[in-house]
């Protein structure tokens, strides 16, 4: 049977400019639901959550976001390896929206292609291993 829990993984995605992420395969259920407590701004019992639109979307990338190859203004590496999630949203935001919106269609694309990996794991036959799929390339 195989396990409930994920063994943590990464995974390099290249950007253009040769620029590159690491994030994470997969995010744990506790991972996910952080991301998604900083995007609800209000809720009330009974009420659909009020969504905060600043943090909508940034969260999941914070989340997901390991290591990356940006640098600042000066040309200095920012790093934010190791960092807290909210050191990661202060450095997302002070990118240009057009290296945030590649870096945010890159995730996307990632989970997208892990959702279709997991639909050919529970859909393989009794004792037959998925071939694995693989985040397309944003170069």
């Amino acid at each position: 049977m195989p396990s409930r829990m994920r063994r943590p993984e990464d995974v390099r995605i290249p950007l253009n400019d040769d620029d590159w992420i690491i994030i994470k395969k997969y995010l744990t259920i506790g991972e996910t639901r952080a991301a998604f407590a900083r995007m609800i701004k209000r809720q009330v019992t009974g009420e659909r959550p009020e969504i905060n639109p600043i943090m909508s979307g940034i969260s999941q990338v914070a989340e997901y976001l390991l290591d990356w190859s940006i640098l600042d203004a000066d040309g200095a590496p920012v790093v934010i390896r190791n960092s807290s999630v909210e050191a990661k949203l202060a450095a997302l935001n002070d990118l240009s929206p057009e290296k945030y919106q590649e870096i945010d269609a890159a995730i996307d694309r990632h989970i997208e292609a892990m959702a279709v990996a997991i639909d050919a794991e529970k859909n393989a036959p009794a004792g037959e291993t998925a071939s694995p799929a693989t985040s397309a390339s944003v170069a």
